[in-house]
């Protein structure tokens, strides 16, 4: 489970990376640990790890995606979903539109509401990201985005 958890956590801090770096449309040479994704996704996925404390909103937020995410996999449900960085992705709205999963307890510590649009569940079936997934790490990566204004406020910079 701690797994799942950093491995969301990493993409959401992608995420949030992403939006604070250079506008300098130059390519550089891809590194060994990050995995090149096309410039028009707008996302880079690193093996950077954080930490998420114990019985935090956001450690409960990574859980529900998790377990939402479990049972799409389970179910193979994630097929009929488009790809987003080379892996099927559902959003937080689709989870809603789709499954009548409740949606509205994604929200930060400060009380911003996540972006459904962009937060959701990617399922790296191709293993897009290079993790070992067994039976108890299924390829189900919950993602955050822009659930506090400060991460908002940087994405906006």
């Amino acid at each position: 489970m701690k797994r799942i958890i950093i491995c969301g956590v990493i993409i959401c801090s992608c995420l949030l990376l992403t939006g604070c770096g250079s506008t300098n449309k130059e390519k550089s040479k891809p590194k060994n640990d990050i995995i090149e994704i096309p410039e028009d996704e707008g996302v880079t996925f690193t093996d950077e790890k954080i930490e998420i404390p114990e019985g935090s909103q956001l450690e409960k937020m990574y859980s529900v995606l998790s377990e939402y995410g479990k049972t799409i996999y389970n179910n193979k449900a994630y097929e009929n979903f488009e790809k987003k960085n080379d892996m099927y992705f559902i959003s937080l709205q689709q989870l809603n539109t789709d499954f009548s999963y409740d949606i509205s307890g994604f929200k930060g510590e400060d009380g911003t509401i996540c972006d459904i649009k962009e937060s959701g569940i990617y399922f790296d079936i191709n293993h897009v990201m290079k993790l070992e997934y067994n039976e108890d790490f299924l390829p189900v990566l919950p993602s955050l985005v822009k659930c506090s204004m400060t991460e908002i406020n940087n994405a906006n910079s």
